[in-house]
């Protein structure tokens, strides 16, 4: 009985350690994948952005007439490089 029982623990023991196994080799993967990465990266930045323009007004604002001053800027040098 004895016996049946170390080889039940050892079955158990396999199983445990195979789950660990996977559980590792999924982690070093997705460290790996440097696309999903940085997507993931993206996807933060701009949940964090979202939410501080979100809680002030004022700021989403002052966010929108630096990019459209930033723009006009754009625009302008774009237009005067076209000139002869």
């Amino acid at each position: 009985m004895s016996e049946e029982r170390e080889v039940r623990a050892l079955r158990e023991e396999i199983e445990q350690t195979r789950g660990e196994l996977g559980q590792t080799v999924e982690a070093l993967a997705a460290r790996m994948d440097v696309k999903a990465r940085a997507a993931q990266a993206r996807r933060d930045a701009v949940a964090r952005v979202r939410a501080k323009l979100a809680d002030s007004p004022a700021t989403a604002a002052a966010l929108a007439g630096i990019v459209a001053g930033l723009l006009a800027i754009a625009v302008t040098r774009l237009v005067q490089g076209r000139r002869p």
